[in-house]
């Protein structure tokens, strides 16, 4: 199939702390690991590659890999197909026995023929970005609600597209430039940035710093790192005991007033709200 066509059915997500099991895992399905805390590593193909908060990794279906968590590692995983072709699966599929280092079964595979970035092993590196969506997505389905496996798998679609124009764009010098942008926004979001400061940084005039940021994510400087700075306020309210004043002015903003109305137009609701809901739900 073309990516165009792309319709992916998400039967699994859930956020899991992985423990060292010491063997391969054959996965009957596509998988994608997103990291939110805990070290450790990944081995795929021969290769062995770092984990750390941030990293996101996509695995597909009859891929042998192995996880080694180093400390309690904590992911968001995914499971999932390319398409509805199987969606009367509904179910978690058990991984495919493993023999003498290979699969010792029927493996299931559905390509994107336009797109090789997704049909291959990927692990990406300080992808804090996507974090936001991911966590959404992982609301939705876990919801329960009328049709949320239907709405998170569409939600998905939009995460894959940004993953392969991502690794896209890493293979050339724009890319490489945007990349280490969205790492520099990731490391002084706290700090009161305008686009002509970050542009000074790297030298480049703030139209093309934005255009950069816009090829690579598709959004502006500005919204990146308005995005950013909620996601980390999110988890202040979730973690710490902090006045939403003492959150706003932590993560970046200049006035409380601007970060509630920010907030509650990302999230839906007001930081206190969202905070109070948190709690209920431990």
């Amino acid at each position: 199939m073309l990516l165009c066509d792309m319709n992916p059915n998400l039967r699994f997500a859930q956020n899991i702390v992985f423990v060292p099991v010491g063997r391969q895992v054959c996965p009957g399905d596509n998988r994608i690991f997103y990291v939110t805390s805990g070290v450790g590593t990944l081995a795929v193909h021969g290769s062995s590659y770092p984990l750390a908060p941030g990293t996101f990794a996509l695995i597909n279906s009859g891929e042998l890999y192995q996880l080694q968590p180093g400390a309690p590692l904590s992911m968001i995983v995914f499971n999932f197909d390319y398409s509805f072709e199987r969606s009367n699966i509904v179910n978690f599929i058990p991984p495919i026995p493993v023999s003498g280092g290979e699969s010792a079964g029927e493996v299931y595979r559905d390509h994107i023929d336009d797109c090789a970035a997704l049909n291959e092993p990927l692990v990406l590196s300080d992808m804090n970005f996507i974090e936001g969506e991911l966590k959404t997505i992982l609301d939705v389905y876990e919801s329960q609600e009328v049709y949320h496996r239907e709405k998170a798998s569409s939600l998905f679609k939009t995460v894959l597209i940004t993953i392969a124009k991502t690794k896209m764009v890493s293979n050339n010098r724009a890319g490489r430039t945007a990349l280490q942008l969205i790492r520099y926004l990731q490391e002084h979001y706290n700090e009161n940035l305008t686009s002509e400061m970050i542009a000074e940084q790297f030298n480049y005039h703030a139209y093309h710093i934005n255009r950069l940021m816009r090829n690579a994510t598709g959004t502006t400087v500005h919204k990146y790192l308005i995005n950013y700075r909620i996601t980390a306020a999110k988890n202040l309210l979730t973690c710490t005991e902090l006045s939403v004043q003492e959150i706003a002015f932590k993560v970046g903003f200049e006035s409380t007033a601007y970060f509630s109305n920010s907030f509650k137009k990302m999230i839906g609701c007001s930081p206190n709200e969202f905070r109070r809901l948190q709690r209920q739900s431990f």
